[in-house]
């Protein structure tokens, strides 16, 4: 019996089968990656990054074991920061100065091949965010699963557990509606969008100035204050809603009619021998944890 032949055969689902599709934040993994690893370097490549994604990706399958995976990434130019909120994601720009520019372009070319060896596709549309695509998977799957887990530390995504089975993945464990209950008990899911608007959210949408996370929980509770602070900043927080609802609502775009469209999700035809060797050739030694995930994957 073949590796791939166990992998299927250890697949089959037993009674207390929990299908799992995971939804990847593909830029975090690799610029955390590249942060954690700046320095290192293969041939002249910046591979910190490729390294980052191949570990967190090994830990995320095998802590979780999805049956599915789909890799989101971000699609420039952003049509939040050019059709809606100007200053969109400039902090980002600003942070990314601490590496030369090269470093980024060597991080997506490597994982871009990464992922292509590997068999893994990406997702990526023109002018949407990952967190956009993400929305858009969720409701397009979450009844074909279990549950979804997102692999991603924004906090917007709070507003999708709307849907009861799904849940970030975080460095303590995965938060979930119940959790959010719990932290947050005067606000919904559905609330999650008016109260950054009001309070301010990631990259650099600010919110009302002089409103943090505490006043705005108490306009939050109290109806006529929230009709007040709304009519008295209506503008900046209609800018607000837009910019942090997902997925982007298609009333605040130009020329664009509809949503991209989910991929199937389906698994990887991995070739353990061409991954080994990429990752050997930019001098990374990739660790049993990757291959089993690559595996794992590859059996359903």
């Amino acid at each position: 019996m073949g590796l791939l032949d166990r992998a299927r055969k250890s697949a089959e689902k037993p009674d207390d089968w929990v299908s799992t599709l995971m939804l990847v934040d593909y830029s975090s993994l690799l610029y955390k990656g590249l942060s954690v690893n700046a320095q290192m370097m293969c041939k002249g490549l910046y591979t910190g990054g490729l390294l980052g994604l191949t570990d967190q990706l090994g830990t995320l399958v095998r802590e979780h074991k999805p049956e599915h995976m789909i890799v989101c990434a971000d699609g420039s130019p952003y049509y939040r920061k050019t059709q809606v909120f100007e200053q969109y994601k400039e902090d980002r720009k600003r942070r990314k100065q601490q590496f030369p520019d090269e470093a980024y372009a060597h991080t997506r070319q490597l994982g871009d091949q990464f992922l292509k060896t590997a068999g893994i596709a990406v997702w990526r549309e023109a002018g949407w965010e990952a967190d956009d695509l993400f929305a858009l998977a969720v409701k397009a799957l979450h009844t074909d699963y279990d549950r979804i887990l997102i692999a991603s530390a924004d906090d917007d995504l709070y507003q999708l557990f709307s849907y009861d089975n799904v849940y970030l993945c975080k460095k303590n464990g995965l938060y979930g509606l119940r959790h959010f209950q719990a932290e947050y008990p005067d606000l919904t899911p559905e609330d999650w969008v008016i109260f950054n608007a009001i309070k301010g959210g990631h990259n650099n949408y600010k919110g009302i100035k002089g409103i943090g996370s505490v006043k705005a929980l108490e306009i939050m509770r109290d109806d006529a204050l929230l009709e007040a602070t709304y009519q008295q900043h209506k503008e900046l927080i209609d800018v607000g809603l837009q910019v942090c609802s997902l997925p982007l609502p298609l009333s605040s775009l130009e020329a664009v009619t509809n949503y991209p469209i989910t991929p199937k999700p389906c698994a990887p035809q991995y070739d353990e021998l061409a991954v080994r060797t990429f990752l050997r050739q930019h001098g990374i030694r990739p660790k049993p944890t990757l291959g089993q995930a690559l595996t794992h994957l590859s059996g359903f």
